[in-house]
């Protein structure tokens, strides 16, 4: 029981790391953009389209499929 606990535990480490692998070359894979933006993942902090403040946060667009939201306090867009 503790080996298929410790097998499943690198699956996960290992699906984990190849999903943030994937998230990093998503610039260049517009297949990958739309599922990224689809979940929620928008395009990396760097490449938002700065729209304006309303004096308590920050409006921004998605480069990748042009959603307007707010900056969050760890940079996220949503």
């Amino acid at each position: 029981m503790k080996i298929l606990l410790i097998v499943l535990g690198i699956l996960l480490i290992v699906l984990y790391c190849a999903i943030m692998f994937l998230y990093l070359i998503a610039d260049y894979f517009k297949p990958l953009q739309k599922i990224y933006c689809k979940i929620g993942w928008h395009c990396h902090m760097k490449d938002y389209v700065y729209i304006g403040s309303d004096g308590a946060s920050s409006h921004c667009v998605c480069k990748w499929c042009g959603y307007k939201g707010k900056i969050d306090s760890q940079g996220n867009l949503f």
